[in-house]
């Protein structure tokens, strides 16, 4: 068998790719070598609207984002605690500059 008939370029691989609407149609060329059958053309197709999930599948998906949202509120509030401390700390670092700016004011 030669694998130089499955290595085909992206751009060869690409022309059997079609798109309809909401409709994706892949057509696989599957050479005889590696089928049961005589050389033939595999058709899948996939409509948008045919998804179908689990109830499982869905509260998981739900359980995910509820914490991710739990996640960018403490984010957030972490955030501003710290803006809090950051305005903290400069208002305290101006009295204390005020404080050493009198301090020499004096002693000229």
């Amino acid at each position: 068998m030669e694998d130089k008939k499955l290595n085909t370029s992206i751009e060869d691989r690409s022309k059997h790719i079609q798109t309809s609407g909401s409709k994706l149609v892949v057509k696989l060329n599957i050479p005889t070598e590696y089928c049961d059958k005589d050389e033939e053309i595999v058709e899948k197709s996939q409509q948008d609207g045919d998804l179908q999930v689990s109830k499982e599948s869905l509260l998981e998906q739900i359980k995910i984002v509820q914490e991710e949202l739990e996640h960018r509120k403490q984010h957030t509030q972490r955030i501003a605690e710290l803006s809090r401390a950051v305005e903290e700390w400069k208002a305290d670092f101006a009295k204390a500059l005020e404080k050493i700016q009198d301090t020499f004011a004096f002693v000229k």
